[in-house]
């Protein structure tokens, strides 16, 4: 009895195993065009900004109908006319009184068009802010992928130099037991030890951190996240020269959208100017009264004395000022980002390319000599040893040269989009 019930959960426990999607299927790895296209559809800020387009494009197209409505009115009664003057006169016969009025305010002053237009104007701003919204989201999306990748490196790299020194303190153990090493050698190598370790643990927690945002920019909400088939670095090549790059600036995402928003203002100005001029009223008037049919009609119009709305007229005007400032003070500090960005770009470049050309193969070439000679009996294991060290921070230093680069390159990439392209479809 006992085996049969054991077997019944061992099948349950199966076919729940066979049937998670998690635990039965492993995550599919995401490369850089994956990357972009489920951060493009499911990241939070962009879905945001996309629902804003839509509520942008709903108004404007509400403002096609006629702004006013007529309005009509319908009175009515019966009247009698008395024959004599003392209170006994009799009366005559009852007859119906009707009045009815249709009266329509015309919008005269051109604010129908001028709304219209405004409509039209906040529909590009909310583009134009989905638009920097995703260029900056592809910057921040691409060098987290790709900082992730070099701290994983970087982790595995401490983690060899944690062995390394682990090493190193047991041959100070040894030196000591033997009487050719001293007290004071084996505290500092175990305390070499132990910031070494600390460097991993450090180094963990960045490459937590980085894979956390890269999970805010993608909207990934799975607790298991795949793996990322990115390169170490991305494509270092050569810059245009920098004037170049700054007559390509006015195409940029946030000066595009600082000049819609400064145009967006003066239609509201416009508008605002146009609400000062009243609306015309036409009135059409039929009366019914004592068996005579009476047409009437007429014009009214508020005369614009006192208020023309000035408090909005002059704010929107001061408004417009500030955006005007606003605009050359973005204008400024993205000519500045170029700039800094251009010489950290050019400067990382040089340190990438004599990491790779100079100082690694140097480094590597030392390692395999003494390596050689340690086989041959010739060097002892502590001059391979440090060999090693040196060897592994080489090639720390050429990682932080590598995302120094790498956070340089996507900062010019940012700064010479004018927007960032659609997912390729599948």
């Amino acid at each position: 009895m006992s085996r049969k019930i054991f077997s019944r959960f061992a099948l349950l426990g199966l076919a729940l195993l066979v049937s998670s999607p998690t635990l039965a299927q492993s995550l599919p790895s995401l490369s850089k065009e994956s990357l972009w296209k489920h951060a493009f559809t499911h990241n939070p800020t962009l879905r945001q900004l996309r629902a804003q387009v839509a509520v942008a494009k709903a108004y404007r197209k509400g403002l096609n109908a006629f702004p006013t409505n007529p309005s009509l009115s319908v009175q009515g009664g019966v009247q009698s006319l008395g024959y004599g003057s003392t209170p006994s006169a009799t009366l005559g016969p009852w007859q119906l009184d009707v009045e009815t009025s249709l009266d329509w305010a015309l919008p005269v002053g051109g604010r129908w068009g001028r709304s219209q237009k405004s409509a039209k104007v906040a529909l590009d701003v909310a583009k134009a802010r989905l638009a920097q919204a995703e260029t900056m989201l592809q910057r921040d999306l691409f060098q987290a992928a790709y900082l992730a990748q070099q701290i994983q490196r970087e982790v595995e790299i401490y983690q060899a130099l944690a062995k390394f020194h682990q090493q190193i303190a047991k041959l100070a153990l040894q030196r000591k037991e033997v009487g050719s090493g001293t007290r004071l050698e084996q505290q500092m190598t175990l305390l070499e030890s132990l910031q070494a370790q600390q460097q991993v643990l450090q180094a963990d927690a960045r490459r937590l951190q980085t894979l956390q945002q890269l999970r805010q920019h993608l909207g990934w909400n799975s607790p298991l996240f795949p793996t990322l088939q990115v390169p170490l670095s991305p494509q270092l090549t050569a810059l245009p020269p920098l004037g170049d790059l700054e007559k390509q600036l006015h195409k940029h995402p946030s000066l595009r959208l600082a000049r819609l928003q400064q145009t967006y203002t003066q239609s509201l100005l416009k508008w605002a100017q146009s609400q000062a001029t009243p609306d015309l009223t036409v009135s059409a008037v039929y009366a019914y009264s004592m068996g005579a049919h009476i047409f009437r009609g007429g014009l009214s119009i508020p005369l614009p004395i006192f208020w023309r709305n000035q408090a909005n007229v002059e704010q929107l005007r001061a408004t417009i000022l500030q955006r005007r400032v606003e605009t050359e003070r973005i204008r400024l500090q993205l000519l500045a980002r170029l700039h800094t960005a251009y010489r950290r770009y050019q400067l990382a470049q040089q340190v990438v390319k004599a990491f790779q050309g100079q100082i690694l193969p140097q480094l590597q070439q030392q390692l395999d000599l003494i390596a050689k000679g340690y086989r041959s009996g010739q060097i002892d294991l502590l001059r391979l040893l440090t060999a090693r060290q040196s060897f592994m921070k080489g090639q720390l230093g050429y990682l932080q040269a590598l995302q120094q680069a790498t956070q340089a390159h996507f900062e010019l990439a940012w700064l010479r989009s004018s927007s960032a392209p659609l997912p390729k479809k599948e």
